[in-house]
């Protein structure tokens, strides 16, 4: 690995994030929670509550898009009927079903039985995002776990509870005589009453934090570190994402970077997200970027 992130094991950025305007709620992602009504992740820390923006899974896949047409990656794109989208739009990455079931499935499940015997050449040539933010053949060879090397997630502290939104939606039209309600209300010829969550208030703060894990690229193996470590770099530095969900508009308001020795002492990253593209530049023409391909979905 390049010398100048040796001893080095963690790599993180923390961006502090407001609301475009003070006071105003901001919206969470919604799960399905007790009999499948929509819920917040809001846990209680020391008695203060504590709330995820945006998850892990969640902040990959925005991540991911980056790497998109700028020659550090093949672009390789799936096509499912009509549709064609690029690898870096699949859900499950190179372990996505649009993948096992397509035209290139046997040479798929030789990179990921490569990778889990240690050979990450195959899988670096064929899609190394998966290497990046990982991947679980879970339906194939359960025993592929690639490790998440870039984690990034959106957390806020001392959130209030979650804010009651109430609504009340008119017809514009007269009501039919005749007809079953659920399917007048169905077509929008009912008024209804509508109530939904409306956000919660942050009274701390919300971060934004991207990490390297540094110690998980040296395991690797030498032919592939410096190209993981430059898409890791670029990862890192990228411009965030922040159209998260309508009702979530949040700005940046600073920005650290630092490299977490394994003695624990910390020092700034003074390099720039172009400076990172370089690096991830020089890494990828000595590594050797894998061809692009189009793989087939096979309905049968």
């Amino acid at each position: 690995m390049n010398e100048q992130f040796n001893n080095i094991a963690i790599l993180a950025v923390r961006q502090k994030l407001s609301p475009a305007f003070e006071g105003d709620p901001i919206k969470p992602p919604t799960f399905a929670g007790k009999d499948n009504e929509p819920t917040y992740v809001i846990y209680d820390v020391k008695g203060r509550r504590d709330c995820i923006i945006d998850t892990q899974p969640s902040q990959a896949n925005r991540v991911e898009p980056v790497f998109d047409g700028s020659g550090l990656i093949p672009d390789s794109t799936v096509k499912v009927g009509d549709k064609t989208v690029p690898l870096t739009a699949l859900g499950h990455r190179v372990a996505d079903a649009a993948l096992r079931f397509s035209d290139g499935a046997e040479d798929v499940a030789a990179a990921l039985d490569a990778a889990f015997s240690g050979d990450n050449v195959p899988l670096a040539k064929l899609a190394p995002t998966s290497l990046l933010f990982g991947a679980w053949d879970s339906r194939g060879n359960v025993k592929v776990k690639l490790t998440r090397v870039v984690r990034a997630e959106i957390r806020a502290t001392d959130v209030s509870e979650p804010i009651a939104v109430l609504g009340q939606y008119r017809s514009s039209v007269d009501r039919p005589i005749e007809g079953d309600n659920k399917e007048l209300s169905a077509e929008g010829l009912l008024d209804c009453p509508t109530s939904g969550l409306g956000g919660v208030i942050c009274n701390g703060e919300i971060t934004r934090t991207v990490q390297v894990n540094v110690r998980a690229i040296r395991k690797m193996g030498d032919s592939v570190q410096d190209y993981i470590l430059g898409l890791a770099l670029v990862a890192l530095l990228a411009p965030a994402d922040l159209d998260l969900r309508e009702g979530c508009n949040l700005v940046i308001t600073s920005t650290t970077a630092e490299a977490v020795k394994e003695d624990s002492t910390r020092t700034p990253v003074t390099m720039t997200y172009e400076e990172a593209v370089e690096f991830a530049k020089k890494a990828a023409a000595k590594f050797g970027v894998g061809a692009a391909r189009e793989f087939v979905y096979d309905e049968a």
